[in-house]
């Protein structure tokens, strides 16, 4: 296996698993906005409580989730 650049390739892996751990992160995040932009748009709809409890969800485990590597790609500054 001569002419392999293993430092490459051990960065390539790295980044594969970096991606995949910021998934779920992400993912929380776009439901969180999604249930964000429901109650906007029907405020009065008879789920939007529960939609409200389901944006306080998201975000907590979002950011139980959430690691310093993925600062770059997720900012989730406190207001």
């Amino acid at each position: 296996m001569d002419g392999v650049d293993w430092d490459d390739v051990i960065e390539e892996v790295e980044d594969v698993g970096r991606l995949e751990a910021r998934r779920p992160v992400e993912t929380l995040l776009l439901q969180a906005l999604v249930h964000l932009l429901k109650t906007a748009a029907w405020p009065n709809a008879q789920p939007c409580k529960r939609w409200r409890s389901g944006i306080v969800g998201f975000l907590l485990l979002a950011k139980r989730s959430f690691a310093p590597f993925m600062r770059q790609r997720i900012s989730v500054e406190e207001p």
